[in-house]
């Protein structure tokens, strides 16, 4: 019988002969993982070996983990049996009072070795559980209950009291002192460092700090900004950055105000910030950081989930009571309304961005947490309301990398020529997306040329075209317009998605225009009439995402259509 292979949890031994190793086992895994399984009887390669077993035999196991191990745990042990009849002895051990010593040794697991413990760690760890006794949060600052915040407190009371988590006496109370220590974030007129830290500033340092990046490092920042501001104002300030500096889609559906949907869903964000201020090491110059990258956004805080957790044990609800590293403070979150239960937080960020197809993962790195959101990428997108399989057909060409500035001028020297082969073609797809990195490297999508459209200035100014392709686009030029603009016919009801390019200003505008039967052509190739058919028009701000739903024109299809059309300011 095979029992399986070694791990950080697991430990083989062949038999009682090797009780010393067992116990520095036994003490590293609890350090490290807080719980784990051991066994007498069993090669290093799992298999059962077995071993004679007597009640004395499992009386001395328990004595020898007695006085070796501090402090002290109560393992079960208990006699397996495999079905050849060899016999075995099996040892489940947990524990929550690190560190763990064995005779005066202090080890942590590593793979499947004990290895011998730094002094830091030794510290860190004393210190973890010091804060596990009397947690830092409720110990007394030195900051007075002057220096909380009267405006920030009255509100935080009144957002309590319409959850119904705090009493409707605390209203309107003038009296400071004595609405936090009814709280249980003063005592004897000086605050708690929970108070210190949800009410007050920081003028020894920063507790926030916000940047945009050009790539997806820190090495080009193109905003930084540093907050010292209490917690309950950093949460309303990180949620509206990182909403301010992410693309948003506008919807207009003919309603009186229209819809703004960010690319990341604001609930998640702005759980993961609450998670951040709620769960990180307070502690020192410690603070939350929030990177917004090209193709992320990073949500990082000092601080570990507690020992023996993995965030996956959060993300599916099997996790152990949940441990807070900062009970006051979330206490007092959860009373003003920002959380609900405790060990909730990393299911509602899943359940919100599984809603919105948003993918996002966490990571534990050296001693802090981050949660990524991977933002879903620079496109633009044809939505049919009427054919469900033309929506579906999206176009998936591989990206064609330019070699070189030159092969962007010989695009530029055919583009006439493109574009009237284009003018004779229908459109074969509905669909199509550009991604934000073929653009950044010039890649050229759905390989037509006709109907883009391109910020001339801006493509000298960066050395790259950005440009919107044309498969299921049709140019202007096919309804009589020369203009450097794309454009798709719709129907009633029909909705056109485009992402502006980050460089230069865009239009989208609704038109009605004749057909080529009703609009004989002027010399100049543009029809006079089409530009006063103009339903309605909408700015686009670079990287702005705009979706226009197509209204009914009055007119017979015979000698008008209706397009929605993209296209620069010039």
């Amino acid at each position: 019988m095979n029992l399986g292979a070694e791990s950080e949890q697991v430990e083989f031994k062949r038999s009682t002969g090797e009780h010393r190793e067992a116990m520095e086992s036994i003490a590293s895994i609890l350090n490290k993982h807080g719980s784990g399984v051991l066994y007498f009887g069993v090669r290093n390669d799992g298999e059962v070996m077995g071993q004679d077993v007597s009640d004395k035999t499992l009386r001395s196991i328990s004595q020898e983990i007695g006085s070796k191990i501090e402090p002290r745990i109560t393992p079960q042990i208990r006699t397996e049996c495999e079905d050849s009849g060899k016999t075995y002895i099996r040892i489940d051990f947990e524990g929550d009072e690190t560190p763990y010593a064995c005779e005066g040794r202090y080890r942590i697991r590593r793979a499947d070795e004990d290895v011998l413990m730094t002094p830091a760690q030794v510290k860190r760890m004393f210190a973890a559980a010091i804060d596990r006794e009397v947690p830092w949060d409720t110990r007394l600052s030195g900051c007075p209950v002057s220096d909380v915040s009267a405006a920030l407190l009255h509100a935080y009371i009144d957002a309590g009291i319409k959850k119904n988590r705090i009493p409707t006496t605390y209203a309107g109370s003038s009296d400071a002192a004595n609405v936090l220590e009814r709280l249980g974030l003063a005592r004897d007129g000086r605050l708690t460092n929970a108070a210190t830290v949800l009410f007050c500033h920081s003028p020894s340092h920063k507790r926030l700090t916000m940047g945009v990046l050009a790539g997806n490092d820190r090495v080009n920042i193109l905003d930084l900004q540093q907050e010292d501001a209490p917690v309950l104002e950093l949460i309303d300030k990180a949620e509206y950055y990182v909403n301010s500096n992410i693309r948003r889609r506008i919807v207009i559906d003919g309603s009186p105000t229209r819809e703004e949907i960010p690319e990341i869903p604001r609930e998640a964000i702005r759980e993961a910030v609450i998670n951040a201020f709620c769960h990180k090491e307070h502690q020192g110059d410690s603070r939350v950081m929030i990177d917004i990258f090209t193709d992320t956004v990073q949500i990082t805080n000092p601080g570990l989930f507690p020992a023996g957790t993995t965030p996956d044990d959060y993300l599916m609800g099997v996790a152990r009571a949940p441990q807070n590293r900062n009970p006051r403070i979330a206490d007092a979150l959860f009373r003003g309304g920002y959380i609900e239960a405790f060990g909730s937080g990393l299911r509602r960020i899943k359940q919100a961005c599984d809603e919105a197809g948003v993918r996002f993962e966490y990571f534990q790195e050296g001693n802090a947490t981050r949660v990524a959101f991977h933002r879903p990428g620079s496109h633009v997108e044809l939505v049919s309301s009427g054919n469900s399989n033309e929506a579906d057909a999206k176009i998936g060409r591989e990206n064609r990398t330019r070699k070189s500035d030159a092969k962007i001028g010989r695009e530029n020297r055919t583009r006439k020529s493109d574009e009237g082969n284009q003018s004779n073609k229908a459109p074969h797809s509905s669909t199509y997306r550009i991604s934000r990195r073929a653009a950044r490297q010039g890649s050229d999508h759905g390989g037509n040329r006709a109907g883009r459209v391109t910020d001339k200035r801006a493509a000298r100014r960066s050395g790259k075209r950005w440009h919107l392709g044309c498969t299921g686009l049709q140019p202007l030029a096919h309804v009589h317009d020369r203009g450097r603009e794309g454009c798709k016919e719709v129907s009633g009801g029909e909705r056109l998605t485009c992402l502006a390019p980050p460089n230069g200003l865009m239009r989208m505008v609704e038109r009605r225009l004749p057909t080529r039967a009703a609009c004989p052509s002027p010399a100049d190739g543009r029809c006079p009439s089409a530009s006063h058919h103009s339903r309605h028009a909408l700015w686009m701000q670079p990287e702005m995402s705009v979706t226009m739903r197509s209204t009914d024109f009055a007119h017979s299809p015979s000698t008008h259509r209706t397009v929605i059309a993209v296209m620069p300011v010039r």
